[in-house]
């Protein structure tokens, strides 16, 4: 019986933690302030949680019946009060305080009418404001005010905290105004909100890599990535991969965290970063490989970046507003993002999940007809790539300064998935390979084995080492699977050359050429 309980506890634990990751990921979207015509969901929700609290008067009801029949002595009935204030406190706290804090701000009666209670801004409010909102808010006042007023009183707290509740455009609480919370409903009744068809989208479990080496792998230090350092690492342990290497978009911030707790899960990891940049106005991405990420100029790499992706930022959203008609709420877009800058992912999500926009013509496609299978993807494709209504290009640094920065800081320059740059421009490609370049990320999704066959020739005719990496982001870009670079097993000899090359540099003589055998992957 005691293991049944406990089994119990733990399901409901595991169940509170996927509510409340499911409204950081999606439903703070769709979550919609009350009007006065939903007010009276509010009220129903209200009237929940006081029966939880009240349930223990029935006990006291039945006996005050039995004495008043003459069953038992009135004096039973005085004694017991004091056991009834207690029972309501104990139901109070289990009922309504524990349950609100366990689940994120939902009691017994907002439960059942998909109600939560939040920050202002729609985030989810922390475990300590939602205990100190229920405690002080309600509870205490309520159990004070009836021991020392009796009735009357618990009946004007109820009053007067109603009138401040209908009076509020939000319809907040006067704890509401005191914490910055208030009351959401979750979403339409009825209506299967955009994001369970995004959810849909979401690889559940990872299979088993392909490959054992991944040299890019993204984390949620870029915009576009979605987990953690910690997180990525558990997941190559957990699919088979032997050595990673996380390549942020302008960041170095991953390495310092990787490079201290990776031994932990028995992964060899190598230090990068996934550099914008530009030759001759053509946009190019440039790996940087066995960095030095304490390194100032990496962190200059970034700042400037993110100034540059907010300006671009704000024109974006002006262009789509302007062509669409489409209002986004930017202030509430930029809240949710850790660097204040707001992506296309971003603003393809807070216009499709806004229920405001539901009916609108122009999202019919993504909401329910040829592109809804992939909805986000399909939306940012439509509005913010090259030539598309939307689309703001971004000036970034030139590849020869990006080139020095890695070598400075005693780097490896990789020049990442070149045919999705350079396909019917092969002698830019050599240009580009003639500044310094000391490898090319052959294998890669988005080269086909045709660009590979070529890419792995002039490797071999240029003396150039080969890497490999999934470009693996997590579950917002499905198309990229972790440990699946495209590299054929047997072929992995040849990543492993370049790993072993640079990894001890001070051991090897820097001037020895590769001796790679490539005949087997043409």
């Amino acid at each position: 019986m005691a293991e049944k309980v406990q089994t119990s506890k733990k399901t409901m634990k595991e169940q509170m933690k996927v509510r409340s990751s499911d409204y950081n990921q999606y439903g703070r979207y769709l979550a919609q302030d009350f009007t006065y015509g939903t007010l009276w969901l509010r009220f129903i929700g209200q009237l929940g949680d006081f029966v939880v609290m009240l349930l223990p008067m029935i006990l006291w009801v039945d006996l005050f019946l039995l004495v008043a029949n003459g069953y038992l002595s009135i004096d039973l009935l005085y004694s017991f009060m004091p056991v009834t204030l207690v029972l309501i406190l104990i139901f109070t706290v289990v009922g309504n305080t524990y349950l609100s804090v366990m689940s994120k701000g939902q009691s017994f009666g907002k439960l059942g009418l998909r109600t939560k209670v939040v920050n202002s801004d729609n985030t989810q409010a922390d475990r300590m404001t939602l205990l100190i909102r229920e405690a002080v808010g309600k509870e205490i006042p309520l159990i004070l005010l009836y021991i020392f007023t009796g009735l009357w009183g618990v009946l004007g707290f109820l009053v007067v905290n109603g009138l401040v509740v209908l009076i509020d455009p939000k319809h907040r609480s006067i704890i509401d105004f005191l914490l910055k919370t208030k009351v959401v409903m979750l979403s339409e009744m009825g209506r299967k909100p955009i994001d369970e068809r995004i959810k849909e989208e979401v690889v559940v479990e990872q299979p088993k890599a392909e490959n054992t080496i991944d040299l890019k792998l993204v984390s949620s230090f870029s915009h576009d990535g979605e987990y953690g350092v910690e997180d990525l690492l558990k997941q190559a342990k957990e699919v088979g991969l032997k050595t990673i290497s996380i390549c942020d978009h302008n960041s170095v911030k991953a390495n310092l965290i990787a490079q201290r707790v990776s031994s932990f899960y028995d992964i060899e990891y190598i230090p990068g970063i996934n550099i914008d940049c530009q030759y001759n106005g053509k946009p190019l991405r440039l790996l940087g490989y066995f960095i030095n990420s304490n390194d100032e100029r990496f962190v200059s790499v970034e700042y400037e970046n993110l100034a540059k992706e907010k300006a671009v930022s704000l024109r974006r959203i002006q262009l789509f507003e302007e062509a669409t008609g489409l209002m986004i709420d930017s202030e509430q877009i930029i809240k949710h993002s850790r660097f204040q800058v707001i992506s296309p992912e971003m603003i393809a999500r807070h216009v499709l999940t806004n229920v405001n926009y539901k009916d609108h013509k122009l999202l019919q496609p993504y909401l329910k007809g040829e592109k809804k299978n992939y909805p986000i993807r399909n939306f940012v494709d439509d509005f913010f790539a090259e030539g598309e209504i939307a689309y703001v290009p971004i000036v970034h640094p030139a590849i020869e300064d990006m080139l020095s920065i890695i070598k400075a800081s005693g780097g490896v320059a990789v020049l990442a998935h070149p045919m999705y740059y350079f396909k019917d421009e092969p002698e830019l490609l050599n240009e580009v390979l003639d500044l310094g370049i000391e490898a090319i990320e052959i294998f890669n999704p988005r080269h086909s084995n045709k660009d590979k066959q070529y890419l792995l020739s002039l490797a071999k005719q240029r003396k150039l080492y080969v890497t490999a990496g999934s470009e693996y982001h997590g579950e917002s870009k499905k198309q990229f699977i972790l440990g699946k670079t495209t590299c054929p097993v047997d072929g992995e000899v040849v990543v492993q050359e370049f790993i072993d090359k640079y990894k001890k540099v001070d051991e090897v003589d820097q001037g020895d050429e590769p001796t790679m055998d490539l005949k087997s992957h043409k």
